[in-house]
């Protein structure tokens, strides 16, 4: 028999999603004005801090924003792995204006150009998916370049070797 006394599903601690909190932000190496400027503006370095120090309450509409922010499920939030064993998410820059240039170049000088296309599509499926129309660079994730990989049929070694040879890899955090 289940009283109120007996948790069958006890709730995490204020101070316990606050350390989650703090735990995915530093997971990622940011520091509360890299938040700020990541959530433009929403979320402002101040307010995360009291959030992180369990010094302010979260509203349901913040804690949306905050798992938003860290591209998690707001269960993660809540839930009862600690925040240690998420991964932080890689990141790999590519110019997407020396894609198309290199594109252009292939083609005209009669190069197969079926890489560049397949990368050229899916830089425009992700800037479509996340609004981001400005064209000249685009964070990709590590599961963007394993998609970008298989189809294009290489290794995601192979698929970075060729990006950074042929100038489009900015940065390569995988």
């Amino acid at each position: 028999m289940n009283t109120h006394s007996e948790k069958i599903h006890p709730q995490p601690a204020v101070s316990e999603i606050a350390v989650r909190i703090r735990a995915l932000r530093k997971e990622r190496n940011w520091s509360l004005s890299d938040v700020e400027a990541i959530s433009q503006g929403r979320i402002k370095a101040v307010v995360m801090g009291s959030y992180e120090r369990g010094a302010r309450a979260l509203s349901l509409k913040r804690v949306i924003e905050i798992a938003a922010l860290f591209d998690l499920p707001v269960t993660a939030l809540f839930g009862y792995s600690p925040p240690t064993l998420l991964q932080p998410r890689a990141t790999t820059i590519i110019d997407q204006r020396q894609c198309l240039k290199r594109a252009k170049f292939a083609e005209s000088v009669g190069d197969d150009t079926t890489r560049y296309r397949v990368l050229i599509s899916f830089l425009s499926h992700i800037s479509g998916k996340r609004d981001d129309w400005n064209g000249e660079i685009l964070s990709l994730r590590s599961t963007d370049i394993e998609t970008i990989a298989l189809m294009a049929q290489l290794a995601v070694s192979e698929l970075l070797a060729w990006l950074e040879q042929e100038q489009m890899l900015l940065v390569a955090n995988n």
